[in-house]
């Protein structure tokens, strides 16, 4: 999964690009409609494409470094170091990485590496949920739903849980299904659930 973040920077590298090259192709044109001018870029221009591409350099390089210390904290949360992880976690998930918020919710969410804390497992599950990280979606709504660290709230879970269900998450939708099956937090609907369920089960779930 790569986090919403990142995507951002990334479009943000190409449209640099694109914006550089424009630039080159575009700006010389113009400057041959105008008496006397040059047909090569000015050195404004030139300067201009050296700055773009350089933060282009720039980007490229902390996309680099943030994913380098995303598998770092997660490494050390896949050996079990979870004092480790949370501490590594905590800064980056500060800085926005979505990567980062969501794993430092499930570590609030289960006492990893310290104290069980589900209001801060809700908060980090909700940053990262808004940049549409599917399990930090999920995983709001079943706070939502079971009021863990938040008042309990069906119809937020049952929006919460669509979204992820949409993702193509197996286990948001199979709780959708469940959901719409109760009439909790949507109306109840047979054939919805049905719909769900069989969406959950071809992904895996039993």
């Amino acid at each position: 999964m790569v986090p919403a973040n990142r995507d951002f920077m990334e479009t943000r590298v190409k449209f640099l690009t694109v914006t550089v090259l424009a630039l080159w192709v575009v700006a010389p044109a113009g400057l041959a409609q105008v008496p006397g001018g040059s047909s090569q870029p000015g050195p404004m221009i030139q300067q201009a494409a050296r700055d773009a591409f350089r933060k282009e350099d720039q980007l490229e390089n902390l996309l680099g470094l943030q994913r380098e210390a995303d598998l770092t904290a997660k490494n050390a949360y896949d050996h079990a170091d979870y004092s480790r992880a949370r501490r590594l976690f905590l800064p980056l998930a500060e800085g926005d990485s979505s990567f980062a918020q969501y794993y430092l919710g499930v570590m609030f969410s289960k006492g990893q590496g310290g104290p069980r804390d589900d209001a801060a497992a809700a908060r980090w599950f909700r940053k990262a949920a808004d940049k549409d990280v599917p399990q930090a979606q999920f995983s709001l709504a079943m706070a939502y739903l079971a009021g863990h660290g938040l008042t309990t709230d069906s119809e937020r879970g049952a929006r919460w849980l669509r979204l992820a269900a949409d993702h193509g998450l197996p286990q948001a939708q199979f709780n959708l299904g469940v959901l719409y099956e109760n009439g909790q937090g949507v109306p109840p609907d047979a054939n919805r659930a049905a719909d769900w369920y069989r969406k959950a089960a071809a992904g895996g779930v039993k």
